[in-house]
């Protein structure tokens, strides 16, 4: 209670984490869940690392049976449609839980794989000795302030 805002101000944006008071509310609260990394970092903040760290452990448990196995190929040695559609769908059910339980943004009920995961088609995994998974995340958002402008009249 005994420290300054502007100090308080410049503690949160060099990425300390510190107990404060708000007032009108009990308890202390922590200034934020900053990691120590550039705010431009994926590992920005840690429940950004908890939803990655849980995509990442929950895509290795899932992949590893894939690990080492046949794939279809084509002709061309491109996978076949048939191939990738699988491996999305496998990828799909890593994503689907997040969704469900509100770490990432979406609708569960109308859950498209293919918007979070890609595979390229024309990647060749016999020449290139590895195959190649894209998942992209969108996480929810977190209100790290809120600002409620409040006055007569208009806005």
């Amino acid at each position: 209670t005994s420290v300054s805002q502007s100090l308080l101000d410049s503690l949160n944006n060099n990425r300390y984490i510190f107990g404060s008071k708000i007032p009108y509310s009990p308890g202390t609260w922590y200034s934020d869940d900053h990691t120590a990394v550039a705010y431009t970092s994926d590992y920005a903040w840690i429940h950004d690392n908890r939803v990655i760290d849980r995509v990442i452990k929950d895509s290795f448990v899932a992949l590893t049976p894939i690990l080492k196995s046949k794939l279809k190929l084509n002709t061309d040695g491109t996978m076949t449609v048939q191939t990738i559609a699988n491996l999305i769908a496998i990828e799909g059910d890593v994503i689907k839980p997040l969704i469900a339980s509100g770490d990432l943004a979406g609708d569960a009920n109308n859950f498209s794989a293919s918007a979070w995961v890609l595979i390229n088609p024309n990647q060749k995994p016999n020449v290139a000795g590895k195959l190649i998974i894209g998942v992209k995340l969108a996480e929810n958002a977190i209100a790290h302030s809120i600002s409620v402008p409040i006055g007569y009249g208009s806005f």
